[in-house]
């Protein structure tokens, strides 16, 4: 074999090595979770910046970010880190606060956080037990409060409009049991007009 052949080899090898190498990174990048602060915005909004900056200054062991929803003046975000964990930052006070941690860290969890209209409120689902409950926190009370009945009783949950309500759609339950549930004027009520519409 000749100098020519040898080095018509020699490359070949090389930008087969470089193409086996890319397909490997590719495959290994979209397996990876979804990583809010760590993905490429087209556009990025200055407050998200901001909120990605601070987390990495104050969790320096921070790893994939993901349900990122801020209140409605942009003071408090709520985030799920690494699956498992439900956080609160506020950015006046540049400080991070850990509502939850999952039960069963053996995979990831949607928590579906909700800030209510004039973010005092955040409902979400809870992990912490066997059987996952909806779960509200109050800001101004540093109190968490569990709803009396679980995830299996109803399909979905939403705050209605700017009041302090929270809709239970398809709720299997009794009325009186959401009438029982008091908190600082929270209130849960059945969504008949969603009920209605989805029996015709």
């Amino acid at each position: 074999m000749n100098s020519v052949t040898r080095l018509m080899v020699s490359r070949l090898m090389i930008v087969g090595l470089f193409i086996c190498f890319s397909a490997i990174n590719f495959a290994h990048a979209s397996i990876q979770q979804p990583n809010f602060c760590g993905s490429q915005v087209a556009e990025p909004q200055p407050e998200l910046t901001e909120f990605c900056q601070a987390l990495q200054s104050l969790m320096p062991r921070l790893g994939s970010v993901s349900e990122v929803f801020s209140t409605a003046n942009a003071e408090y975000v709520v985030f799920n880190h690494n699956g498992h964990e439900l956080w609160v930052y506020s950015r006046q006070q540049q400080a991070v606060r850990l509502l939850e941690v999952a039960a069963n860290q053996g995979s990831a969890v949607d928590f579906s956080p909700q800030w209510s209209a004039d973010g005092r409120w955040l409902l979400f689902t809870s992990f912490k037990q066997q059987n996952e409950r909806p779960r509200l926190f109050s800001l101004d009370k540093k109190r968490h409060y569990s709803l009396p009945f679980k995830v299996s009783d109803y399909s979905t949950l939403a705050w209605s409009g700017s009041s302090l309500s929270i809709a239970v759609r398809d709720f299997s339950g009794k009325d009186s049991v959401l009438a029982s549930f008091k908190a600082l004027g929270i209130e849960l009520t059945v969504d008949n007009h969603y009920q209605t519409l989805a029996k015709r």
